[in-house]
Order: C-alpha cells, then sequence, then structure tokens
C-alpha cells in the first residue's frame, strides 16, 4: 500500500475503533487453492463491520486491542472462513487460504413453464420480505473509505507514435494508469432519502474520467429497491432481481446449496426474460429461512443495456450481520471495461463500510 492509503487506513481506524488501549496490526495474504491473490476481499470482526479488505495483491492489515476475535474472511465465489484470532503485545500476522464455494443440490425440477421450481419458491419469498429489509433501518451512520482506478490496458500503434504514449505515461504496449483516487467520508442516513456525507480525506490523481464515484453517496446501491441506478452508466435504471415485478423480467435457476457457518446459503442464477429488458445477469445468494440477500455478482453490459462508455459491468456487493437480526452492506464493487476509439481500458471502485451506529439523527 502506498503512504495515501495507509493514512486512510490510519484515520479509518482512528474512527471506528475507540483506541482506549494499545493497538497492534494484523496482517496476511489471502489466497485461493492455487496459492492466487484474492483481491478485494472482506476481512472483518464478527458481528461488526470493522475491519478491512485486501489489495490488489490479496494483502490485508488494519489495527486490534489486546483480544481474542472471530475474524470472518469473505468473498463471492468462496466459503466464508472465521478464524479466531488473539492478540497479544505484538502484531500479528495469518495467512488465510479460502475454498472455492461448492453448491449441492437435487435433480432439477420444472414446471410445464420450464421454470426451475425450487428457485421460483425462493425467489417469491425473498420478494415478499424485499419491503421489509428495505425499511428495516431508520437511520444509520457509517464511515466508508472508496478506493477506484482507471487504468489503459491498450492503445493504437499509430498514437503511441505520435507521443499519446509520452502525455500519458503508458509503456512499449500502451498500458498505464490514467486515474487513481482514495477518499474517506462520514456517511449519514435517515429514511426515506436525508443524506449527509462529510468528507474526511481525500485524493485524486490523473486524467479525470468521464464517470467517477468518488463518495460513498456515488457508490451506494440497494438491491431492495424496485429499481437500481447506476450514476453516469445508463439513462434508465435496471430492475432488481427482487423487485416487486422482478418475475415479470427474470427466471431463476438454483444453483445449488452451501453451509455456511450454520446457514444455508442459496446460489440463484438469474436468466434475463428478454434479451434486451433493463435487466443484471449473474448470480444473487439467498440466506435460506431469513431469504435475505447475502451477497451479489451481478453484469451489466453495453450489448443488452444500452451503457454509456463501457463495455461490461461487474457489482458485487456483500452483506453482513451487525446484530440478530440486522445486516448491512459491507462493500460494494464495480468493475468495469471499455473500448474507445481503440483505446481499451478498465478499472474498478470499491466501497469499504465501517463502524455502523443504528437510530442516529442526521
Amino acid at each position: 500500500m502506498n503512504r495515501l492509503t495507509l493514512l486512510i487506513f490510519t484515520l479509518l481506524t482512528a474512527f471506528t475503533f475507540k483506541a482506549s488501549a494499545q493497538q497492534f496490526v494484523l496482517s496476511g495474504r489471502i489466497t485461493d487453492k492455487k496459492n492466487q491473490s484474492i483481491s478485494f476481499a472482506s476481512v472483518y470482526i464478527k458481528n461488526s463491520t470493522y475491519g478491512t479488505t485486501t489489495n490488489e495483491d490479496g494483502v490485508y492489515q488494519f489495527k486490534l486491542e489486546p483480544g481474542t476475535y472471530d475474524v470472518v474472511y469473505r468473498y463471492v465465489g468462496y466459503n466464508e472462513r472465521v478464524e479466531k484470532v488473539t492478540i497479544t503485545d505484538h502484531d500479528a500476522r495469518l495467512n488465510v487460504q479460502m475454498d472455492d464455494e461448492v453448491f449441492l443440490r437435487d435433480k432439477d425440477v420444472v414446471d410445464k413453464r420450464g421454470r426451475d421450481t425450487a428457485a421460483m419458491y425462493i425467489m417469491r419469498k425473498v420478494i415478499a420480505k424485499r419491503e421489509y429489509y428495505l425499511n428495516e433501518v431508520k437511520s444509520y451512520s457509517c464511515v466508508i473509505y472508496v478506493k477506484g482506478e482507471q487504468k489503459l490496458t491498450s492503445a493504437p500503434k499509430a498514437l503511441l507514435k505520435q507521443g499519446v504514449a509520452k502525455v500519458l505515461d503508458l509503456d512499449t504496449n500502451g498500458r498505464g494508469i490514467l486515474y487513481q483516487s482514495e477518499s474517506l467520508s462520514n456517511f449519514n442516513y435517515q429514511a426515506p432519502d436525508n443524506i449527509k456525507e462529510v468528507t474526511i480525506s481525500a485524493r485524486m490523481a490523473g486524467i479525470t474520467p468521464t464517470f467517477s464515484y468518488n463518495k460513498a453517496s456515488d457508490l451506494r446501491g440497494n438491491f431492495y429497491d424496485n429499481i437500481f441506478t447506476v450514476s453516469g452508466l445508463s439513462n434508465r435504471g435496471f430492475v432488481s432481481p427482487v423487485a416487486d415485478n422482478a418475475l415479470k423480467y427474470y427466471s431463476y435457476k438454483l444453483v445449488g446449496i452451501s453451509k455456511d457457518n450454520g446457514r444455508n446459503i442459496d446460489k440463484i442464477e438469474l436468466i434475463a426474460n428478454h434479451p434486451y429488458d433493463p435487466v443484471f445477469r449473474g448470480y444473487i445468494y439467498i440466506v435460506e429461512g431469513d431469504w435475505r440477500i447475502y451477497a451479489v455478482d451481478l453484469q451489466l453490459t453495453n450489448k443488452a443495456n444500452s451503457l454509456n462508455l463501457v463495455d461490461t459491468m461487474q457489482i458485487s456487493q456483500q452483506y453482513v450481520q451487525i446484530r440478530d437480526s440486522t445486516w448491512m452492506p459491507a462493500s460494494i464493487q464495480y468493475d468495469y471495461n471499455g473500448n474507445i476509439f481503440g483505446f481499451k481500458f478498465e478499472g474498478y471502485y470499491i466501497g469499504i463500510y465501517n463502524n455502523y451506529k443504528f437510530d442516529v439523527k442526521t
């Protein structure tokens, strides 16, 4: 991590974990079974949102007071892992290897219209509870760290020879970082739409992109809303897979069920009923019994969704349990790529939510 990132994470720690005692750093690297780094995995203390995410190299670090903690490691596509960690009088390091998610199911059962009956049953339950979860929390505050990066992956060779590479600081293959941003904000919300955001620290470097999500409010998205909007991405919003009228737009397939720390997690594939409807493709993960969203891993494409500027946008979001009956987003990530006049680019924005407090006034 660079100095600015370390500074912001230090500020994040100060705002989210009161320094009533000496603190020590818990750090490590998260990998898969092939020892490949898992970027942007969530790492947090169980029953809280105090924590962080890994960087591009799968490395994480955050501060803890002496004590014993259940540390949760999560990322879409892998089984959640919980490790008991004891912090004494020195820094600690814990490397974690995560297992690929394994979802099992019985034989497929479909109705006369070819619909997966198990998936339909699950999603009808989730849709029925949409409004309850949407309005469950009347007000809250949290600290949100946002990081973004956009890089050029290739450029027309003819233009590289004309000095474009030097101006944009690209290598001989037309690759280079175009833009980076980081910010830390206090974010307050009160239903139905009263938002107050105070920036604590921020920095931006490089060429200002055509669209950006540098603030917490830019990245705010709720799949319990009937329509999910992404500012600047499209002239229209997209129907949530749990919207009141979602069955008109989506068919669902139960990929399988996984046991995750005592919970049944259903992995549901989203299938568009019509190729050009304003809908997502991908997967939604459901906590069985509670019928709430556990995580999403969704995609929008320019071909199907008429996006502005980008070819694909991948949206991942993870929810964590804050208290017995309340779950809130721990992170949200937008990954995108595109091609404009032969300039190929890709980038991401990730928001990390910490230190939720409920029943607050904005």
